[in-house]
């Protein structure tokens, strides 16, 4: 039994209203294992093999060693735990990152933040566009950066990431500086970042492999990994005025939600959606198999539905590419 069933069982408890005495069950950091007949037990988590420290390196010479049917602008396929480079396409090539973005604001918060840090939001919100993602949070409303990081990893609100920029470093512009010098100090020297969100803006650039950096320092972080892989998340903070406020914020990671399936030896453990109409569709993403970490990554599917069948194929190809 995989986790990803574990996780599909989790949204049925949660969509049916799941209740313990008169009490929402709110607070799930892993799957609640005893609740299904599984062999699963939570030392399951502690035989999987670590995320390297390291980062791969591309050879002049290297060449896929498979053909993949795909149509994305750049993709990407590493064995994680030996940083060896499985697949590869466009990784160099400039492309806008989206709410993968958010990956780095992730790390800059944990850099510069405090996790049990309080935020009054001061902002309105309203120079977002109109169809912009947000968590709902307002002007007036109080939070801590736990809270935050969890909005913008899990739920991608952009608000949120505003948020966090004006709280760590007094505006949008002088966090961006900060998330530039990260970039640098990681290697993602074709990385360009102006906003803490993603959303479009031509001065705002990456490359898959500046992004694989950027997910591959978050792996690093245990609060980090652990949130990329829960399925939701309520919060529930207070306004300035003392009004209690909840949220439930679901992951915009639709693999978390059972709605797409990958083989039966696979374990999706989590990771980062975006879109822009600049970038199409993104995802980079966290797998276990023989609990081996693989770290996975499209940008440019045409379609949310082709971007999960273009991600399912890559991870379907592993043994594949490992027996060539």
């Amino acid at each position: 039994m995989k986790r990803i069933f574990i996780v599909f069982i989790f949204l049925i408890l949660v969509t049916s209203g799941c209740r313990r005495g008169n009490t929402i069950v709110q607070s799930f950091p892993y799957p609640i294992l005893d609740t299904v007949d599984t062999k699963i037990d939570l030392s399951d988590f502690e035989q999987l093999k670590p995320v390297s420290q390291d980062i791969f390196t591309v050879s002049s010479n290297f060449k896929n060693s498979v053909s993949i049917n795909i149509n994305t602008t750049a993709s990407l396929l590493i064995d994680s735990y030996e940083q060896n480079l499985l697949y590869a396409n466009n990784i160099f090539e400039k492309i806008y990152p989206a709410s993968i973005t958010k990956i780095m604001t992730a790390l800059v918060l944990l850099d510069y933040g405090n996790l049990d840090e309080e935020v009054v939001i001061t902002h309105n919100f309203n120079d977002l566009v109109f169809n912009a993602k947000r968590s709902g949070i307002s002007k007036g409303d109080i939070l801590t950066l736990e809270q935050l990081l969890h909005s913008i990893l899990i739920d991608s609100g952009n608000d949120s990431a505003i948020a966090i920029a004006k709280h760590i470093a007094g505006s949008v512009e002088d966090f961006a500086v900060l998330m530039n010098e990260k970039a640098k100090e990681l290697g993602a020297l074709d990385s360009n970042f102006v906003n803490p969100h993603g959303l479009y803006d031509e001065n705002q650039y990456s490359t898959a492999y500046d992004l694989y950096l950027l997910f591959n320092e978050g792996l690093k972080n245990e609060k980090f990994k652990e949130i990329i892989g829960l399925p939701y998340y309520n919060a529930t903070y207070h306004t300035i005025d003392g009004k209690e406020v909840k949220k439930t914020w679901m992951n915009t990671n639709m693999y978390l939600h059972s709605i797409h399936q990958v083989n039966n030896q696979t374990i999706i453990w989590g990771g980062k959606t975006g879109f822009i109409t600049a970038s199409g569709y993104n995802l980079v993403l966290l797998s276990y198999i023989n609990n081996t970490p693989y770290i996975s990554l499209i940008i440019g599917s045409q379609t949310r539905e082709l971007l999960y069948e273009d991600m399912s194929k890559i991870l379907n190809s592993i043994e594949l590419i490992k027996l060539r």
